[in-house]
């Protein structure tokens, strides 16, 4: 940057500071465009953690942030250069953007002095930290709201909705199984036909089943007439003849 007002002239670069806190410096430049010749000085004001660490020749740390620099005799239509070293604390590099001025002196033997005054830019590189790896992203599933995943597939939904299903079915079976236990505990209850077959058959029977299923039938004896009648007799009543 630079600033020209009544024969004098002021620049000043930009200050680049590097990871380390070192920069290129500051170069400051004072030109004289009187017809006379002046005395020439600067006074450099910094912020708060950026400092000149080796002021050079001629150049004194009037205050911890401001730095005076006596640049001797300029003569007219001449140019002084100066540069100041800058660096800057780690804690100051991630304050930026900062800015520092430059004020220019020229005091003429036989006349008024001159003043002029410009900023400057302070930039900053921050130091590059550890590489951030971001956490895998899931890929977006088809859950429902509130409901997870386990390990075999299912979500809780589900086996929620699997419970309420079998619980019905397993009291049923419960049911089930207590009334033929029951049914089976019952006393005088029919045996089954297995059981009345191998007992054989009921007094007053025939001596064989007709069926597999245990059903016995009663030996019909001959019928004898009785007044006219047929008469098959009592139950117990051997046969007799009609005649």
């Amino acid at each position: 940057m630079q600033v020209d007002s009544g024969g004098i002239t002021l620049r000043a670069n930009e200050v680049a500071i590097d990871a380390d806190g070192g920069s290129a410096g500051l170069t400051v430049s004072l030109g004289n465009r009187g017809r006379v010749e002046a005395r020439g000085r600067v006074e450099v004001e910094l912020p708060a953690g950026i400092t000149v660490p080796a002021p050079p020749a001629r150049c004194v740390a009037a205050t911890a942030t401001r730095t005076r620099c006596d640049l001797g005799s300029v003569p007219a239509g001449r140019t002084a250069q100066l540069r100041l070293p800058i660096a800057a604390a780690p804690q100051v590099r991630r304050a930026e953007p900062l800015a520092g001025v430059v004020i220019g002196h020229l005091d003429q033997r036989d006349g008024p002095s001159r003043r002029v005054q410009l900023s400057f830019q302070i930039t900053a590189v921050l130091p590059e930290g550890p590489a951030v790896v971001p956490p895998p992203v899931a890929a977006p599933s088809a859950l429902p709201a509130g409901a997870t995943a386990r390990g075999d597939g299912m979500t809780s939904t589900t086996r929620t909705a699997v419970s309420l299903i079998a619980l019905p079915v397993l009291l049923a079976l419960g049911l089930v199984t207590m009334s033929l236990r029951r049914r089976t505990a019952v006393p005088g209850a029919d045996p089954p036909a297995a059981q009345r077959a191998a007992s054989g058959p009921p007094p007053g029977t025939g001596s064989a089943p007709e069926t597999e299923g245990g059903i016995w039938f009663r030996a019909q004896r001959p019928a004898r007439r009785r007044g006219g009648d047929l008469d098959y007799g009592a139950p117990d009543e051997s046969p007799q003849d009609p005649t």
